[in-house]
């Protein structure tokens, strides 16, 4: 997955032009965008940039306020200039201390809605993007949302929760239940009871094998289809 990640935001400096950039995930809401990216790569920046915004940015990022998360929803895309002007204090931060001392001001972002997990592809600029960078990104979405998501797990329709999803993904995934916990904000506690609500919906009674029915999209309680 991460070089997958890697190679795409390389693609897009070698092929057209765009030299810094990130690729990051975040569990969704299903059908609606997630809140908070659980990983992610860079391109065109130091490592510490990376670094420093899960440590201290990941939360305030203005990308994934209601605002942001409402035009994505709605076009697919969103851009730092447009949200600017709307930011709460916290978030003006992000944008005039991180943002502005890394270079990355003027963003433009891409939701690709792969599943249990969104990706967001986004361009930096310190000057801002224009109409043919928009559509450009939007011709785009499609194909990299197919790609992305043939990397990702296969998810289930097991009639889990929202929460209960967003767990087993990040489960599948390989994170453990306090990182899972740090992600999602709640107790490891609550962790632990959306893994068990989840296994016992997918028909399963150990956490590997809630990873494979996920990873898969395959219940290991039901027989495997005949390929005959």
């Amino acid at each position: 997955m991460s070089e997958f990640l890697a190679t795409t935001l390389a693609a897009f400096d070698e092929h057209l032009g765009y030299s810094t950039s990130a690729f990051m995930l975040t569990t969704s809401e299903r059908p609606h965008p997630g809140h908070r990216a659980y990983a992610g790569v860079q391109h065109g920046h130091p490592s510490f940039v990376l670094e420093e915004y899960f440590e201290r940015w990941a939360d305030l990022d203005p990308l994934t306020s209601e605002p942001g998360l409402a035009l994505f929803e709605r076009r697919g895309y969103t851009t730092m200039a447009e949200l600017y002007s709307g930011l709460d204090r916290g978030r003006r931060r992000f944008v005039d201390d991180f943002l502005r001392r890394t270079g990355a001001q003027g963003q433009l972002s891409v939701r690709l809605a792969a599943g249990w997990s969104d990706g967001y592809v986004t361009l930096h600029n310190g000057d801002g993007f224009d109409s043919h960078d928009r559509l450009l990104m939007n011709a785009l979405a499609p194909q990299l949302t197919e790609l992305l998501a043939r990397r990702l797990p296969a998810g289930l329709e097991a009639g889990l929760t929202v929460r209960e999803g967003q767990v087993a993904e990040l489960v599948t995934l390989g994170f453990s239940n306090a990182e899972i916990a740090g992600i999602l904000h709640v107790e490891e506690d609550t962790v632990k009871k959306h893994v068990s609500h989840a296994m016992a919906k997918v028909g399963v009674h150990r956490r590997t094998q809630l990873a494979v029915a996920w990873a898969t999209g395959r219940r290991l309680d039901l027989p495997a289809p005949n390929r005959a």
